[in-house]
């Protein structure tokens, strides 16, 4: 039994948790309650009848009209209106949108909305660019053949030289060439460079004469023999 010391004015044990006999056990919430359920329960609690619909109208005015709710998200998903002015355009108080916006989690739809709208927006310059690209092909393309067919009637009737008019269709097989992805070996182009490009664009071309610092390379072996500078065999 404790003694007086360790009582409480009340008489209750000092660091000892007492439950009153009238209070009322708090439901925790589960995961998947809605803010909404929340914010009832909150409600219902504080209110004097446990009426949480009651509690909601009277707090916050408006806000079991559900017409006047989805009035209000589309104003704010589409048109993207503030809470101030769709609460004039809806007709309740700026706090009954702030409250919808939160149990309804109108930033999560928000950004869903604008996601949406950056990806089809990502998507249409895409199809511009490749729509425009296949234009830019075709009169190139076109291009290249009335250039080939001009040099060809000029040689034909001794208006160009032979030179010129090799020029001209080498301009415009280069021109093909390149749109339409085909190399110099008439292999179809993927877009990869070969190896020797690749060292290229490194380190650049590898020279026909390269200068040694301090001397001369070692000299290679083959046919497992030496083969010194004058190119005798030991």
């Amino acid at each position: 039994m404790p003694s007086n010391d360790d009582l409480t004015v009340d008489g209750y044990p000092i660091g000892q948790i007492v439950v009153a006999g009238n209070a009322t056990p708090r439901r925790d919430p589960e995961p998947e309650d809605s803010r909404e359920a929340l914010v009832r329960q909150e409600l219902a609690e504080i209110a004097d009848t446990g009426d949480a619909d009651a509690a909601l109208a009277e707090v916050y005015d408006g806000y079991l009209d559900k017409a006047k709710r989805r009035k209000a998200l589309d104003l704010y998903l589409v048109e993207r209106k503030s809470f101030d002015e769709i609460a004039k355009a809806v007709g309740v108080p700026p706090r009954t949108v702030s409250m919808w916006s939160y149990t309804g989690r109108w930033d999560v739809a928000l950004r869903r909305e604008i996601q949406v709208e950056q990806e089809h927006s990502l998507l249409q310059l895409t199809r511009l660019r490749t729509e425009r690209r296949v234009a830019a092909a075709k009169r190139q393309l076109q291009a290249a053949d009335e250039v080939r067919e001009t040099a060809l009637e000029a040689l034909r009737n001794g208006d160009a030289s032979v030179k010129s008019a090799a020029e001209a269709i080498k301009t415009a097989a280069d021109t093909e060439a390149r749109i339409l992805g085909i190399s110099e070996s008439g292999a179809f182009d993927r877009g990869e460079k070969s190896e020797a490009e690749k060292q290229a664009a490194v380190g650049g071309k590898t020279p026909l004469v390269q200068i040694f610092q301090g001397g001369l390379p070692p000299i290679r072996v083959t046919d497992a023999k030496t083969v010194n500078m004058e190119g005798e065999r030991k």
